[in-house]
């Protein structure tokens, strides 16, 4: 029989299921709590006024505070890194993080001035790393960033495997073939793994994903074919498209251009780690572009998913100080639009398609492939952990009962599959895992320097002045609180007849309404309140407007 005082682990997702995005899990011991990954999650254009990315919510920690022991990253990707500044300014903890993660987590904290400074460890396979009692070590995954890794995680409870976001790849541009990532993972499971966590993005996509060989050759290929000007846009963290693209123009003679803040500096930190070469002769700046023969330039630049400020989308406003679209220029869209950025994205071909360049995307060319891992993959992947416990993560829905269905193809039970929601909490104690309880997991956003929860007032403010505009009214109250005169009544975003009898006739209405109304009013009564309310309810029904309506109260001393 198991003492009731037995050890428990608990694993506590609060970002990335359900969703793309936003990656964030925590582990918890008796003693201990390590995070896995604190990343952002995008809102989809004008869901939410002014609000473009989220982060996870970390209430439940608050409490917990003095048992965490650092967060570890598997990968530098700002779904996993991006909200690690806002979790340092609560919590004074170190992060474990492979190279190019921890550069890059590193410029992060140097533009956020985050107040505290931080301890930030370089991790690296075949160590082990104690933070209390758990213990992790990491091992080499193929994904579209250089450094990428899963961890194995031992608990007091048994070994738990976080797979990151991974792919097998027979021939990749950047680090290691699958088989050798595949015979590391062997190498170090020596005893049984109680549960695997596992990237969930392409589980519903049959057979094997596409190396970066085929994108390799299909890019190289458009480089070598086209003579004119060619501009590429990509992810700027996507190192191995970067290094295609290189080895293409110094085989066939072409001089790049590599444009936007972002993507020179994750060009920097890559060749300061040795994963792409320096390519010093090949190489020219932004302001050399008109200096040279346009027919012999590749630019590489970001804005694959229409981002407002990108260098992509400010040449197809026009918009851009060195770069103008010419007729002819070839621009290929080297990323898989991401759900959500539909609109912005083919907004932004169609501007350069009436600009005159021809547009290539992965619609119609092998010129990107995923990251992650299709259904044979993801068997392989089960197969080798081979489990007792899996959990579907890094992914919607339906996407995680895809990649449930998958391990059940792989032999582990049913009941032993979790199909997860953020916040939902497993408990691991005695060989047995279950669902107990759930935390908050709620968007958090980003408002500038300002945490907002989805459900506050000022959301609800914004999306009504959004959607229905804004009316202010201001009016002048005498010493004994009647209305004096309706000054002004303004609106913003709402139709309405401005004309000066219109107004005139309103602002009038409004005025002996409010003075009959006064009369009518119990002495006790806040009358500043009243006003505001009757003059908000007089007006919504005389414009028939759904308008955020703001009244102004000013004593005429």
């Amino acid at each position: 029989m198991k003492s009731k005082n037995s050890p428990y682990v608990k694993i506590i997702p609060i970002g990335g299921l359900g969703e793309v995005g936003k990656n964030m899990t925590i582990i918890e011991s008796d003693k201990d709590i390590v995070i896995i990954d604190a990343g952002i999650g995008f809102i989809k254009k004008n869901e939410i006024p002014g609000i473009e990315i989220v982060i996870p919510d970390i209430t439940c920690l608050e409490e917990k505070k003095q048992k965490i022991k650092g967060i570890i990253v598997t990968h530098g990707h700002e779904d996993h890194i991006g909200a690690i500044p806002f979790i340092l300014d609560s919590f004074n903890i170190p992060v474990y993080a492979p190279g190019m993660a921890c550069e890059l987590i590193r410029k992060k904290l140097y533009r956020s001035s985050n107040k505290i400074s931080p301890k930030i460890f370089p991790t690296k396979e075949n160590n082990k790393y104690k933070l209390g009692d758990i213990v992790f070590e990491l091992f080499p995954v193929c994904h579209s960033i250089p450094d990428s890794y899963g961890l194995l995680i031992n608990t007091p409870c048994g070994n738990i495997v976080h797979s990151g976001d991974f792919k097998f790849d027979k021939n990749p541009t950047i680090g290691n073939e699958y088989k050798n990532n595949i015979n590391h993972l062997k190498k170090i499971l020596k005893n049984e793994v109680m549960i695997l966590m596992s990237d969930s993005t392409n589980a519903e996509e049959d057979g094997y994903s596409i190396s970066e060989e085929e994108v390799k050759k299909s890019i190289s290929s458009i480089i070598k074919s086209h003579n004119n000007r060619i501009i590429v846009s990509t992810f700027a963290s996507q190192i191995s498209r970067n290094k295609i693209i290189s080895d293409a123009c110094i085989k066939y003679n072409k001089k790049l251009c590599i444009v936007g803040k972002s993507m020179i500096e994750n060009t920097k930190i890559a060749k300061n780690l040795g994963h792409i070469s320096s390519y010093e002769k090949l190489m020219i700046r932004p302001d050399q572009i008109n200096n040279i023969n346009q027919n012999n330039l590749v630019i590489l630049t970001t804005g694959s998913q229409g981002e407002r400020q990108s260098g992509l989308v400010r040449i197809a406003n026009n918009d851009h100080k060195n770069i103008q679209i010419r007729d002819g220029d070839t621009v290929i869209i080297s990323a898989s639009t991401i759900p959500g950025n539909e609109v912005q994205v083919n907004d932004t071909i169609n501007k350069l398609l009436k600009l005159g360049a021809e547009v290539i995307t992965d619609k119609n060319h092998t010129i990107h492939a995923s990251g992650h891992a299709y259904k044979n993959e993801l068997k392989e992947f089960i197969k080798t952990v081979n489990p007792k416990f899996f959990v579907p993560i890094h992914g919607e829905i339906k996407m995680q009962i895809a990649h449930g269905k998958i391990a059940e193809s792989e032999n582990i039970n049913q009941e032993n599959i979790f199909i997860l929601e953020n916040g939902e909490v497993l408990l691991l104690k005695d060989e047995k895992l279950d669902t107990n309880g759930k935390v908050p997991a709620e968007n958090i956003l980003i408002d500038g320097k300002n945490l907002i929860y989805e459900d506050d007032e000022i959301i609800k403010e914004r999306n009504q002045i959004y959607k229905n505009g804004l009316i202010l009214v201001t009016i002048l109250l005498d010493s004994k609180y009647a209305v004096n005169k309706i000054v002004d009544l303004i609106s913003y975003g709402v139709i309405i007849d401005d004309s000066y009898e219109n107004i005139k006739f309103i602002k009038d209405s409004l005025e002996k309404n409010i003075n009959s109304g006064l009369k009518k009013q119990p002495k006790n009564k806040n009358i500043k309140n009243f006003i505001k309310e009757y003059s908000s309810n007089f007006l919504k029904q005389k414009l028939d407007a759904k308008s955020k309506i703001i009244v102004r109260l000013v004593n005429n001393d």
